[in-house]
């Protein structure tokens, strides 16, 4: 009788660790349940409309203004205030920050008496990314009587920036109300609006909300994948190498130096920038399924079509915040991490571009720890993509996120031209169509670049592999285009920017550039503003650089509507440069079936320079537009450099040390005097620097 078997049984492996499973229930489930329970700790439902209070005045003297109710933050905010005339009347007045509000006239509000107030207030019912105009209706009763009624200006606030009773935020009216504010059941509502949210209330605000609910099962599937995924590459651990320990420390401290400067020099990370809450506002209208945004979010680059506001800007950077909007984060502060997060990302995609390329030109040679370090400080500390740092505003946000998207589609596309898998090109052509929707020119060039060498590998193939190729290079048509259907759900037209709709643009401005956003005599300008131009000066004063970039008026053909400062590539990035360059030179010393990639590179990227070259604007920002080709082509670069003598070694490490000190005056001071909206105590900082160190010099 056989009892059982004398193989030996393999041990029980837990479920998401088993080979071949991909999705593990339990960690969905127990992320289900925590996540579901941060959502409603943090965000919290619209206040009831209209809301009820009493409010019991124990003081106040003739004249005296004093808060009911303060939501947003300081210079973000709405006030509902109490005016006392006597013991026994007083005024309600409103006044949203910036631009005032009405007053009610003389009504009953007798002192040591309990009256029950009742407000329709903008911030309350208008929740963050609502289709609104300007101003939207304010009521207010005191005792059933309607007080006040009026069409007013307001701020979003977020629910835990809603007080009663008392002003944290500054302003006109005083720090605390003479008496107290509670809820019409007793409940003091000196810690905020929580006890209007019991856990019953939060509970059926996130399961009324659709987008809410979406929110929270993505969430969950996305832990599901991972965690079986990240325990996988526990129980196989891979030794890291000399290079990647140097490339990532190299890393933490780049990024630990740009957080520094995008902080202002203050390491707040959490801070409303004055023009930079435009995203989170998009993140918001996105979940809801719209495209519009407050004018508030915008400004000066609204546009309005169909009676809505929207902004030129894709949709990329918003689409990130989400998960951090679903789980209660603040609107409004987020584009300092946000950026401090994709520059990081950038040394990421730059460090694996260098070593893949380095592998195909060099395979079977170790990468050099020197090499990768250098090339990370060259592209990530003296080029454009620090510069970006120097101000934590919509404009450099956008082009550093599609810094990020578009270096790692290239790092994909190099991948898909060696590998040809299909998990290679999608990559390449889904994170280029994220560039696209971030950054268009910067988009546009790398989606250049994966249709070429999508082209390049159908040359190649075999027959009956290029039917696939070319499927590759519609997708990447596709992704460009993409960014037209956008604009058209928008404007109901394929113009990325219809410039007539924009608050700025008159009808005399709109004509001296023929309404249009690109001009053939445009290019020669360009070309030399971004490239020809020698456009670098060095001063005795600090910094000791400063940008001499070319002027419009030198080009009378040129239809140009804003040239700001700036400095061209070659002058603003040597070390890229000429590590470039170094690329485009060693295509005749590589092998027979690599050379055609260093060439793709460059050839690829002459439509979207074009195009930036024949734009009716030009600024220093922009050259960022550039780095993924620079980055690539100069990988190219050093890899052959690194075959030759070492002398052209020493010049590279020189022209990247250059490259950094150049970046880093450029960056200081367009942060220090050249930018708006920069804190007036940064600018203090950078003043008192400069008058020390200009004082050192000239002493000596």
């Amino acid at each position: 009788m056989i009892v059982g078997s004398l193989e030996p049984v393999a041990p029980k492996q837990p479920r998401c660790a088993t080979p071949g499973v991909i999705f593990s229930w339990r960690a969905a489930t127990v992320s289900l349940v925590c996540i579901a329970l941060v959502v409603v700790m943090r965000v919290l439902p619209p206040l009831p409309s209209p809301l009820e209070f009493e409010v019991y005045r124990s003081g106040g003297a003739k004249g005296q203004l004093e808060p009911l109710i303060t939501t947003g933050h300081f210079e973000y905010g709405d006030f509902l205030t109490i005016e006392y005339e006597n013991d026994a009347q007083a005024r309600i007045g409103y006044d949203a920050w910036g631009s005032g509000g009405p007053k009610s006239d003389l009504i009953p509000f007798a002192i040591n008496t309990r009256h029950r107030v009742a407000v329709k207030f903008p911030g309350f019912y208008m929740a963050p990314g609502a289709a609104t105009g300007p101003k939207a209706p304010m009521q207010v009763w005191v005792d059933g009587n309607e007080v006040l009624r009026a069409d007013v200006e307001f701020h979003y606030p977020f629910p835990d920036e809603i007080y009663f009773g008392r002003n944290p935020n500054g302003g006109t009216p005083g720090a605390r109300l003479q008496g107290t504010v509670s809820t019409v059941d007793g409940i003091a509502l000196s810690r905020g609006a929580q006890p209007f949210f019991p856990w019953t209330t939060r509970l059926s605000g996130l399961l009324t909300s659709p987008y809410r609910i979406a929110g929270v099962v993505l969430l969950t599937a996305l832990f599901g994948w991972l965690v079986p995924l990240l325990r996988t590459k526990w129980r196989q651990p891979t030794r890291w190498s000399r290079t990647a320990w140097s490339a990532a420390v190299g890393g933490v401290l780049l990024t630990a130096t740009f957080a520094y400067i995008v902080t202002d020099e203050t390491w707040a990370f959490i801070y409303p920038e004055s023009f930079g809450s435009f995203y989170d506002f998009q993140a918001l209208s996105l979940v809801h399924g719209r495209l519009d945004v407050p004018e508030a979010s915008l400004s000066g680059e609204s546009f309005f079509f169909g009676g809505k506001c929207f902004g030129y800007f894709g949709p990329t950077p918003a689409v990130l915040r989400i998960p951090l909007l679903l789980l209660g984060v603040p609107v409004g502060v987020l584009s300092r991490p946000m950026m401090v997060f994709e520059y990081a990302v950038c040394l990421a995609a730059i460090y694996a571009l260098f070593v893949r390329i380095q592998r195909l030109v060099q395979p079977g040679r170790p990468v050099s720890a020197a090499a990768a370090l250098v090339f990370l400080l060259t592209a990530g500390a003296g080029s454009t993509l620090f510069f970006l740092g120097s101000r934590a505003y919509i404009y450099h946000e956008a082009i550093l996120c599609g810094a990020a998207c578009g270096l790692w589609a290239c790092y994909f596309t190099i991948q898909y031209a060696d590998s040809k898998t299909m998990r290679a090109w999608l990559l390449a052509v889904a994170l280029g169509t994220l560039a696209v929707h971030s950054r268009p020119p910067l988009g546009f060039l790398v989606l250049c670049f994966t249709g070429a060498v999508a082209l390049m590998n159908a040359f190649r193939d075999a027959r009956h592999q290029v039917a696939r190729h070319l499927l590759v290079g519609v997708f990447a048509a596709v992704g460009i285009v993409s960014f037209n259907g956008v604009s058209y759900l928008k404007f109901h037209t394929i113009e990325g920017c219809p410039l007539r709709y924009n608050v700025q643009y008159s009808g005399s401005r709109l004509a001296r550039i023929e309404g249009k956003q690109f001009h053939l005599s445009n290019l020669r300008f360009g070309l030399h503003a971004y490239v020809l131009h020698p456009s670098l000066r060095f001063t005795r004063h600090f910094p000791f650089v400063e940008s001499a970039g070319a002027t419009p008026s030198e080009y009378p053909e040129a239809k140009n509507d804003i040239a700001e400062p700036m400095a061209g590539i070659p002058w603003a990035m040597p070390g890229l440069t000429l590590l470039a360059i170094a690329g485009f030179a060693a295509i005749p010393s590589l092998r027979a079936d690599l050379r055609l990639l260093p060439l793709v590179v460059w050839i690829s990227a002459i439509p979207a320079a074009c195009a930036m070259f024949a734009a009716i604007a030009v600024s220093h920002r922009y050259t960022a537009d550039f780095l993924p080709w620079l980055v690539t082509s100069a990988a190219f670069g050093l890899a052959a450099m690194e075959r030759s003598s070492p002398k052209w070694r020493v010049l590279q490490y020189a022209a990247g040390v250059f490259s950094v000190f150049i970046t880093l005056a450029l960056t200081i001071s367009f942060q220090g005097e050249g930018v708006w909206g920069v804190p007036a105590e940064t600018r203090a900082r950078y003043m008192h620097l400069k008058a020390r160190v200009d004082a050192l010099v000239q002493t000596r």
